[in-house]
C-alpha cells in the first residue's frame, strides 16, 4: 500500500487515533473469508507487512472486523428483500 494512502486529510473521515488499526486491517484484508478474517492468515500478513500488532491493536482490528461483518450482513439482507 502506498505510504501516501494515509496522508492526513481532515475530510476523509478517518480519525488519527484509528489510523494504525485501519492500516493493520487493510494490510490483511485479503485474508477475509465468508465469516470474517482468517486469523492465522492475518497473523502471517501482519508479520510479512512488518506490523507489530499487540493485544490493543488486535482488539481495534477486531472492532473493524465486526463492523465489516455487520455491514456485509445488512447488505445481504437488503439484497434478499
Amino acid at each position: 500500500m502506498p505510504e501516501d494512502a494515509f496522508d492526513p486529510d481532515p475530510d476523509d473521515g478517518i480519525w488519527a487515533e484509528n489510523e494504525a488499526a485501519l492500516r493493520a486491517f487493510l494490510a490483511v484484508a485479503s485474508q477475509w473469508r465468508d465469516g470474517g478474517l482468517d486469523y492465522a492468515g492475518a497473523r502471517a500478513g501482519f508479520e510479512l507487512a512488518g506490523l507489530d500488532v499487540g493485544p490493543a491493536l488486535w482488539g481495534e482490528v477486531r472492532v473493524i472486523e465486526a463492523g465489516a461483518r455487520e455491514a456485509i450482513a445488512e447488505e445481504r439482507e437488503r439484497r434478499e428483500r
